[in-house]
């Protein structure tokens, strides 16, 4: 009798430590973002646009000041681009740049398919849903676009991002409903 109180202990005991390895890759992702990154495209409404060879309407070299800085469970963005949820034809926009520093609270998972996802969470409280793809120096993000999250109040902006779906692929859509970046680490 003694035999199954016996088993069941070393059996809780390995799962927690196999559920200690599980939760240590996020905390090592974490760790591997740490640093700034600068912007080597954006991507939404089926468009890309790409840093290199291009300016901005001052003449500067496009997203030259852009930064996304990673540090601890923190990230923090500097004239940060964003896909414009609705597009006027005739005006041509597509994306503009968020001029005001912004901050957000970063999450990451590693589910068992499928990349792996990353949770932004701004000092509202809305949750901007994504996935990323780290390689080496090179970081593919795609999240849930802020902008598309409609609402009067910071509450209801939190519903609307709750509401939208996970990005599954990072394979802009035809919508500005995501926003897709691919990242360099800066001073490698």
């Amino acid at each position: 009798m003694r035999a199954a109180p016996m088993f069941a202990a070393v059996l809780l005991l390995f799962a927690s430590r196999n559920l200690a390895a599980d939760e240590s890759k996020p905390t090592d992702d974490l760790t591997q973002l740490k640093g700034v990154w600068r912007v080597v495209s954006t991507s939404g409404h089926g468009t890309t646009i790409t840093a290199e060879g291009q300016t901005g309407h001052d003449g500067q070299p496009l997203w030259g000041e852009t930064s996304f800085t990673f540090a601890g469970d923190q990230l923090k963005t500097t004239q940060e681009p964003v896909v414009l949820p609705k597009i006027n034809p005739a005006a041509g926009f597509i994306f503009a740049i968020r001029y005001e520093p912004a901050s957000y609270r970063v999450k990451i998972t590693s589910p068992e398919e499928g990349p792996a996802q990353i949770d932004l969470t701004t000092p509202e409280g809305m949750v901007l849903k994504g996935i990323y793809e780290l390689k080496g120096d090179s970081l593919k993000l795609a999240l849930v676009n802020w902008l598309a999250c409609d609402g009067a109040n910071d509450a209801a902006k939190a519903a609307a991002a709750d509401a939208k779906e996970r990005p599954a692929k990072f394979t802009p859509p035809a919508d500005g409903q995501y926003v897709f970046y691919v990242l360099q680490r800066a001073n490698p």
